[in-house]
């Protein structure tokens, strides 16, 4: 009964792998139509003699393979996080440029990452006290 668990975060994994590329629609697609596969391959039941276990089975794949695709593809519609050293915009490879007021040579977008002189600056972050704070005498 884990398998279905195991095959949609395999699916999922892979789907958020290759998130925005076409690998990723390629494995969303691939995912439910081995679904579609197992299911239109299961013999039919007798109507007469009630439930067959192939009929709950079929019963319960349906929606299962709907989830698989649909999260899927909200995954693999996910934007991508640019790696370090490579254009926010278009992912292109600045590795080996100088940074110091880089503009992308494929989109034209001003670099800000490390290096630029542009980064954002660190924000100073409070630590939030373990106890409350006394309060005060009002004399």
């Amino acid at each position: 009964m884990i398998f279905p668990v195991i095959y949609a975060v395999l699916v999922w994994y892979a789907t958020m792998r290759w998130r925005r590329q076409w690998p990723s629609f390629a494995v969303v697609g691939a995912g439910v139509c081995v679904l579609a596969a197992l299911g239109l391959s299961l013999p039919h039941a007798d109507v007469g003699h009630g439930w067959d276990v192939f009929e709950l089975f079929k019963v319960l794949l349906w929606p299962y393979a709907a989830l698989v695709g649909g999260v899927g593809l909200f995954i693999a519609c996910l934007p991508r996080r640019a790696k370090p050293g490579q254009c926010t915009d278009c992912y292109y490879d600045l590795s080996g440029l100088d940074p110091r007021g880089l503009r992308c040579p494929e989109c034209g977008t001003q670099y800000r990452g490390p290096g630029s002189g542009l980064e954002d600056e660190l924000q100073e972050l409070i630590p939030i006290p373990k106890q409350p704070i006394p309060k005060r005498s009002g004399s």
